[in-house]
C-alpha cells in the first residue's frame, strides 16, 4: 500500500501547480477502499457457506467468492497451492502416525521385557524358596 500511496502523491503533485495545496482526501478514500475489500470478500464467502447451511468457511467458499468477484485469474493458482498444502499436511499426518506407531511398539516391547524380567525374578525366588524348603 505504501507504493500505491506514494504513486498517487507523485501524480497529484506533478499535475498541479506548486501554488495549489492538496489534501489527503484521495489517500483516505483509497485506504478506506483497501480496508473495505476484505470485508466484502469475506461477506461473499460467508454467503456461500450459508447457502451450504454451514457456519464455517472452507476453501470452496473462498474460491467461489473469488470467482463471483471476478478474480478468476487467481483461482487456478490458489487451487494448485491448496493441493500442495493438503499433500504436505497429509504427509505430516502420516509421518506423525508412523512415529506414534513406532513409539507404541517400542513401549509394548519394553513392557514385554519388563514382564519377562518380572517372571524371571519370580522364578528365581521360587527356586530359592524351594531350595530353602528342601534344606530345612
Amino acid at each position: 500500500m505504501c507504493c500505491v500511496v506514494s504513486a498517487h502523491t507523485a501524480l497529484w503533485n506533478c499535475h498541479l501547480p506548486a501554488s495549489v495545496q492538496t489534501f489527503s482526501f484521495p489517500l483516505v478514500v483509497e485506504k478506506h477502499q483497501l480496508t473495505l475489500f476484505p470485508v466484502l470478500f469475506l461477506t461473499s464467502a460467508n454467503n456461500f457457506a450459508m447457502k451450504g447451511k454451514r457456519k464455517t468457511l472452507n476453501a470452496g467458499d473462498v474460491l467461489s467468492a473469488m470467482e463471483e468477484m471476478e478474480f478468476q485469474r487467481f483461482v487456478a493458482p490458489l487451487k494448485e497451492s491448496l493441493e500442495v498444502y493438503r499433500r504436505e499436511q497429509k504427509g505430516k499426518k502420516e509421518a506423525r502416525k508412523d512415529k506414534d506407531k513406532k513409539a507404541d511398539s517400542e513401549e509394548q516391547d519394553k513392557s514385554r521385557e519388563e514382564e519377562n524380567d518380572d517372571d524371571d525374578e519370580r522364578m528365581e525366588e521360587e527356586e530359592q524358596n524351594e531350595e530353602e524348603e528342601v534344606d530345612n
